[in-house]
């Protein structure tokens, strides 16, 4: 099985820290400067990408592409998934290749509405021709700040 390690650069300008310094520096304001840290920020399965939380929200956001969001939050990988859409959970996402779960935009009004949307790829059973489709989908509210709707469908 393929793992995936997310490192996180941050260039909040002026540190002296080590690069190996931990917790992970955080910036509510970055600034210009020359000081660029690299730090591992998590190890997931499969490939992945990173996706920045919603402005003041200081979790970071990990999409696998077999199709589960996981949080990283106090430089630990939260055990339950954010939202999980893969085919493991008979969720609609077709992994693997260029297919996937792509990615994930948060509502500007999140932190009221709860409100995101992810981009996926799923079987399209309409057309024998073209055996894939993208999805673009929203999903609102949730019953607490790291878990969605517990719906396993986007």
């Amino acid at each position: 099985m393929k793992r995936a390690l997310l490192g996180l650069l941050t260039a909040c300008g002026g540190s002296t820290a080590s690069p190996d310094a931990a917790p992970i520096m955080r910036c509510e304001t970055p600034v210009s400067g020359s000081t660029v840290q690299m730090q591992l920020v998590a190890k997931v399965s499969g490939s992945a990408t990173l996706v920045t939380a919603p402005r003041g929200d200081l979790r970071l956001f990990v999409l696998e592409q077999r199709g589960a969001i996981r949080i990283v939050d106090n430089n630990a990988v939260l055990p339950e998934p954010f939202l999980d859409l893969s085919a493991d959970t008979d969720g609609p996402v077709i992994c693997c290749g260029e297919n996937g779960l792509l990615g994930l935009a948060f509502h500007p009004q999140y932190a009221t509405t709860g409100t995101f949307f992810v981009t996926y790829t799923a079987r399209n059973t309409r057309a024998a021709a073209n055996p894939q489709r993208d999805v673009l989908a929203r999903r609102q509210g949730r019953a607490d700040p790291n878990t969605p709707a517990r719906s396993p469908r986007a």
